[in-house]
């Protein structure tokens, strides 16, 4: 799964559960970036990092009253997480980078 349909996923799960009087404690929904081994399986791949991130009170608060539609919602999300994602991906790198050295 990549691009909007990983968003759309994410806050679809959230609403589902909230939806099912489910609410976080302290009210505040994540998301979570990975960045993993590219496998022949899709998305299978052992993950180099992982990093949770909260999702904007506006998208999440708005989505769950109606007065936003899921597909506006994910591209916020996915603007959102866009630049932590590029935060995170230097070290992944060097990570996969560090595993091929110590292969050989």
């Amino acid at each position: 799964m990549y691009g909007l349909k990983v968003h759309r996923h994410v806050l679809q799960s959230h609403l589902d559960k909230v939806e099912r009087g489910w609410t976080p404690e302290d009210g505040r929904f994540f998301t979570r970036i990975t960045v993993h081994e590219v496998t022949e399986e899709h998305d299978k791949g052992r993950p180099f990092i992982m990093q949770e991130v909260q999702i904007p009170e506006n998208i999440m608060s708005r989505l769950i009253a109606g007065t936003l539609h899921l597909g506006l919602a994910s591209k916020m999300l996915q603007k959102h997480v866009l630049p932590k994602e590029w935060q995170i991906l230097p070290l992944a790198v060097r990570l996969a980078a560090q595993k091929v050295i110590n292969s050989r």
